[in-house]
């Protein structure tokens, strides 16, 4: 199917319900992250279109949707002022006004991991800003990190294998690496998983750009929402490496949406 066809069908996400009582319910499922409903409600999912540019001054290009979690998607953006790609973490409404009162520390913690001086094993923030979401979905924190080739789970989940015994070590040893330096910088991680530890890109611009030509952003057909009907992207992480190449590759601790202050977390 074209992907013009899959544009112009209609959605197939709604699904009416009537009980014993007579009354209508409306349930509606969305093959990832749920757009189109209201911020009002704990959403307010960021929707973006592939070549928009954010950011103070349209610094930054909207590549393709890398991957998204609980309270944020990731995408692949294209720096214009360094000719580089970034990772560009951006927080659903809800999160976004949760750190906007000051009750998520995610970006005063990549601050404080990101100067005066940061590490190799710990995300690094480049900058950051907020931007206007579409519809009922509020406004949206974006954080730019450096470009991350995926994390530890998605390696264990392409091999299905456990780990050569020197690889584990590396993991490790690199992750402690990361704590210590959060640490020295007053900061607490509190949700240490294979799914928070990442590895570096290791790609040249040249091997990405080649990437992105044979194997393009796509989108979702159309799926009902709150605020009509919504086009969502695809989730397109970069690819794992062989175990081979894992062993040559940086792992550093990310995710900071649950970081504290370590001064506020003694006992």
């Amino acid at each position: 199917m074209s992907s013009f066809t899959q544009n112009i069908s209609e959605p197939t996400n709604k699904h009416v319900s009537v009980g014993l009582d007579g009354k209508v319910s409306v349930d509606l499922t969305f093959v990832e992250e749920p757009p189109g409903l209201p911020v009002q409600e704990g959403y307010g999912w960021p929707q973006l279109e592939f070549n928009q540019t954010i950011g103070p001054g349209s610094r930054y290009v909207i590549v393709r949707k890398l991957g998204w979690g609980m309270s944020s998607s990731t995408w692949l953006a294209r720096d214009l002022q360094e000719n580089s790609h970034v990772a560009i973490k951006i927080l659903n409404g809800y999160n976004t006004d949760l750190a906007q009162r000051g009750r998520v520390w995610e970006l005063e913690a990549l601050k404080r991991l990101s100067s005066p001086t940061s590490s190799a094993h710990c995300l690094r923030l480049i900058s950051n800003f907020t931007i206007p979401g579409k519809g009922s979905a509020g406004e949206h924190l974006c954080l730019v990190t450096q470009l991350l080739g995926g994390d530890v789970k998605s390696l264990h989940e392409r091999h299905r294998t456990v780990f050569p015994f020197l690889l584990a070590k590396r993991i490790l040893l690199h992750v402690l690496r990361g704590i210590v330096h959060a640490h020295s910088r007053g900061v607490v991680h509190t949700d240490l998983k294979h799914d928070n530890v990442f590895f570096d890109a290791c790609m040249s611009a040249e091997v990405l750009d080649k990437l992105l030509a044979s194997d393009p952003p796509r989108r979702y057909p159309p799926e009902s929402s709150y605020d009509g009907t919504v086009l969502a992207a695809v989730s397109q992480p970069l690819p794992a490496p062989t175990m081979e190449e894992a062993m040559q590759r940086n792992y550093v601790v990310a995710d900071f949406g649950s970081g504290k202050s370590l001064h506020k977390s003694r006992w």
